[in-house]
């Protein structure tokens, strides 16, 4: 999350003079940077603490994530061209849910 969190800050320093306020907040400008560097790129994404859940998703590039032991996960990945790699424990009933996908790329979920 830290390489989105800083790829969002340095892309609004570089645009300052493009920021849009609305409503005294610059949050909306900075969630369409965030949604729209999260759409073509790298999702690299690593939890400390098992997240509740997860969806990250790219139209081309790679998404990786990596969630501490021991799991399970209820896992849904797809990838219309590339690959997807699962290595952590999955139930399809498990309380902790990871959805990724992209259109060009591969998938990777992992343990931390």
């Amino acid at each position: 999350m830290e390489d989105l969190t800083s790829a969002v800050f340095l892309q609004a320093w570089r645009r300052r003079a493009e920021v849009v306020i609305d409503r005294d907040s610059s949050l909306p400008w900075l969630l369409g940077v965030a949604r729209r560097l999260m759409m073509t790129g790298l999702i690299n994404a690593g939890f400390t603490a098992p997240p509740r859940r997860i969806l990250a998703a790219a139209h081309v590039g790679a998404v990786t994530t990596r969630v501490p032991a021991p799991g399970p996960y209820r896992v849904t990945a797809s990838a219309q061209i590339g690959s997807v790699t699962v290595t952590v424990p999955r139930s399809p009933r498990a309380g902790h849910v990871i959805q990724a996908r992209t259109g060009t790329g591969t998938i990777t979920i992992a343990d931390s």
